[in-house]
């Protein structure tokens, strides 16, 4: 089973694959895990935007080695977690889609915090906002939740226990 975790950035996509991984592991499966930030090509090829490199345009990442990497992966689940998890170079592979929503405040109080980039114009932010309400406007999840969410894990675990693999798994049980 392979899982695309999608939403903006600072959403909570990494701290509910966390979460995932932690609960699926100890249930027995085996969990593999591809962080899409870990997949971004050369800073020389990244999309500009302005003067700034565009780390949220589709083009940022390697699609290729990240296809490659995911298909050859073998595991129970595997996680793909990333604000182009949907994209059309991985969604083929995909058994679930998880959508992670954020409200505009929440997202900008969140990024602005974000430092890995040094601090961001107000003019970025607004074109990563804008940027991520066309991919998710496009987006067809199979299930959508709210960042954060206390309980996102637990129903993200029983969106994979419905699933017919895992039903009669000799794994044995998802806990709920």
């Amino acid at each position: 089973m392979i899982i695309g975790i999608c939403g903006i950035s600072q959403s909570g996509k990494s701290t509910l694959t966390r979460s995932l991984k932690k609960e699926l592991s100890s249930s027995g499966l085996e969990v593999k895990v591809f962080e899409m930030d870990h997949y971004t090509v050369e800073k020389a090829l990244i999309p500009k935007v302005k003067d700034r490199l565009d780390w949220e345009h589709p083009d940022s990442i390697d699609w290729d080695r990240l296809v490659f990497q995911v298909r050859k992966s073998i595991a129970d689940v595997i996680l793909v977690e990333g604000i182009f998890a949907f994209d059309t170079r991985i969604a083929s592979l995909l058994s679930k889609k998880v959508l992670i929503e954020v409200d505009k405040d929440t997202f900008l109080e969140r990024r602005q915090k974000e430092i890995r980039w040094g601090k961001e114009p107000p003019w970025y932010l607004e074109h990563v906002w804008e940027t991520n309400q066309k991919l998710v406007k496009t987006a067809i999840p199979d299930i959508r939740l709210k960042h954060d969410g206390p309980d996102n894990t637990q129903k993200v675990l029983n969106l994979i226990k419905s699933d017919l693999s895992f039903k009669n798994s000799s794994h044995g049980s998802i806990s709920t």
